[in-house]
């Protein structure tokens, strides 16, 4: 009776999806977490908004940053290069002040041979000398890891295979090698977070009046930590707001957010791309009532999804920058229909449970494949066809369950060393990245409570992939610093 009920609920919900195969999928414009972070000294310096006063400069910054974001997604989603064999990218750099008073032309040639995005923005760094307060980022390559530990004992998962069972001295040596680079550069750190006082105060304002003059319930900037981007943003939105004041009603008791893309998010909150002009955010929120039908849809969609397999709950990942709604509501879209062939095949479906109301399934972009997540939840790609998607589920029924379980335990030990750890040291902030599991953030919380370093007191420290001491103070560290040297690159 629950299966017939979830096919026609299905059968239903499926005349409306047919009504919508015209949806476009929105143009990608933004890179994973760890390469927009590494890259965003480079960005700061070139970004085409300090060029207000040079047209010519400001131009040639804006394709070139086009074309080498094409370039790094490319190598990210596909490991080959979308530029012409020997491309050099010309950038004028600012230099000095945030005032564009004084810049230099820098000519970056682009080899194609370099398929390894994370090389690409290394080498682009060194080349406009911005790593001398950055250190070598070591890839911690997979294959160094053990893996081999059983469900649900995953807490070895992360250990270097040469130093389980080994002695501790190569431990000690590399958890001093931190403190030392710490003390060399939490001045530094100090001295950043300090000039942006005047700043912070500065955006603060611009905050508060936005929402008063627009009816917003808040702001946000979702593209890190770049606060003088964001500052110049919310003038660029208070710029607009004094000449299309009418036209921008539609924004109030909203939250807009600076983002990677410009749509309509999961949670409703109006996202504006920081690389577009503002007349691109006013031509957007013009439209906006056509991107909010698949903000309406998504859940009709989820219902329709859940209910052919067997209850199973329907999750949406909570990552920042958020998904758009228009590109979510595809991807549900385009595994509906690839299941729908199977509806009518009830042996197909026998292979699971009676009731998946206990496991979770989360749709995830094209180019991932699908893998259970340390969470316990089921990830499956657009792509997936009906049978795949069920062998899937049907084979990992039991991991899944095993990491729920160990998930909540993490999830509680990762939330008292993380108090623990911010008292001790006197950490004024301690954030991690979303690629940060809640058991690699265990090891590197038991290991920063070891640290005999002083400096970390009223330190921001963001727990990353790499070493760095960002323009606003905060420190990024990577979550295995235990494992790999710290060292610092002279200029």
């Amino acid at each position: 009776m629950a299966w017939n009920f979830g096919l026609v609920r299905f059968q239903q919900i499926s005349s409306l999806l047919m009504r919508n195969r015209g949806v476009l999928y929105p143009l990608r414009r933004t890179l994973n977490t760890d390469l927009s972070m590494a890259l965003r000294p480079f960005v700061v310096a070139v970004h085409p908004d300090y060029f207000g006063k040079y047209p010519v400069q400001r131009h040639t910054n804006e394709e070139s940053l086009k074309q080498l974001n094409a370039h790094l997604e490319s190598l990210s989603d596909h490991k080959f290069s979308t530029l012409p064999e020997k491309k050099v990218l010309k950038f004028y750099m600012r230099v000095g002040s945030s005032n564009c008073e004084a810049f230099r032309i820098v000519l970056i040639e682009m080899n194609n041979n370099l398929l390894d995005p994370k090389a690409v923005v290394q080498e682009i760094l060194e080349t406009c000398n911005l790593t001398a307060e950055c250190t070598e980022v070591e890839k911690p390559a997979l294959e160094e890891f053990s893996t081999a530990a059983a469900e649900p004992g995953l807490e070895s998962n992360f250990m270097p295979k040469e130093i389980k069972g080994g002695p501790v001295v190569e431990k000690q040596v590399i958890q001093s090698n931190l403190d030392k680079w710490l003390n060399e550069t939490a001045a530094r750190a100090h001295l950043n977070s300090e000039d942006l006082t005047g700043l912070k105060a500065e955006v603060r304002g611009l905050e508060k009046s936005l929402v008063q003059k627009l009816g917003l319930r808040a702001t946000r900037y979702d593209c890190g930590w770049n606060l003088e981007r964001y500052h110049d943003c919310l003038i660029s939105l208070e710029q607009l707001a004094k000449k299309h004041a009418k036209e921008l009603e539609v924004l109030r008791n909203r939250i807009v957010a600076f983002a990677p893309y410009t749509g309509i998010s999961l949670d409703g909150d109006v996202m504006l791309f920081t690389g577009d002009e503002p007349k691109c955010w006013f031509w957007f929120i013009n439209a906006m009532g056509q991107h909010e039908t698949y903000l309406k849809l998504v859940p009709l969609y989820e219902q329709a999804l859940s209910a052919v397999l067997r209850g199973i709950q329907i999750k949406r990942r909570n990552y920042i920058p958020s998904t758009e709604a228009k590109t979510y509501a595809n991807r549900l879209l385009r595994i509906i229909n690839s299941i729908s062939d199977y509806l009518n095949a009830k042996e197909y479906l026998d292979q699971l449970p009676e009731s998946l109301k206990d496991y979770k399934l989360a749709i995830v972009p094209e180019d991932e494949q699908p893998k259970v997540s340390f969470t316990g939840l089921f990830l499956v790609p657009a792509t997936s066809s009906g049978q795949e998607l069920i062998d899937f589920i049907a084979s990992n029924l039991e991991i899944a369950r095993n990491r729920v379980i160990r998930y909540k335990k993490d999830r509680a030990v990762e939330r008292e060393l993380w108090k623990q750890c911010k008292d001790t040291l006197c950490l004024h902030n301690l954030t991690k990245d979303d690629s940060v599991t809640p058991d690699k953030m265990i090891l590197t919380l038991r290991h920063l409570l070891k640290s005999e370093s002083k400096s970390f007191r009223d330190i921001s420290v963001h727990v990353t992939n790499y070493y760095s001491v960002m323009t606003d103070g905060i420190v990024c560290i990577p979550w295995d610093f235990m494992y790999r040297k710290a060292e610092r690159k002279s200029q």
